[in-house]
């Protein structure tokens, strides 16, 4: 859970000044928990390093873009897309949260597009947001090509 990472990573930063290395495959979870996880990482002093084996997905993927190294192994997969909106209620409550949604797909989208141009410096908002409108699995060898991870971790055994 993000209340465990977080948790983790103070006891960690306290104890000593080292990077810190976090393992994760994940398929992702709800936006607060994983805008959370995105902010604390990105206030740690020290240096979060993160590697994914297997998937990053959804808002695990928001929530490697915070990391100061981000690693996948050869056969991982990043996910991209929006977050989904699922609500019920009064009409002017549900008016408030996709307002909200709207806000958080913007901010999501100057997020990743600020990662991709420092690769793609021409690279188009349409794009991505084609990108983020269906489903898209990348390949860790492609998250690096487009500025999303820095590196793929290829295995030391033939």
């Amino acid at each position: 859970s993000v209340a465990t990472l977080i948790k983790n990573l103070t006891i960690l930063e306290s104890q000593n000044s080292k990077p810190i290395t976090i393992i994760l495959n994940s398929p992702g979870g709800d936006v607060t928990s994983g805008l959370a996880a995105y902010d604390f990482i990105r206030n740690c002093r020290s240096k979060i390093r993160m590697i994914i084996y297997g998937e990053s997905s959804s808002m695990a993927s928001v929530m490697l873009q915070a990391c100061d190294e981000r690693i996948m192994a050869e056969n991982a997969v990043l996910l991209l897309h929006y977050g989904f909106l699922s609500t019920e209620g009064h009409p002017k409550t549900v008016e408030k949260i996709v307002a909200e949604n709207k806000r958080t797909d913007a901010w999501m989208e100057k997020m990743y597009l600020n990662k991709i141009r420092k690769k793609i410096p021409n690279y188009k908002l349409g794009r991505l947001k084609y990108l983020l409108d269906h489903d898209t699995y990348l390949s860790a060898e492609k998250a690096v090509e487009m500025g999303l991870c820095d590196k793929v971790l290829r295995s030391k055994k033939k």
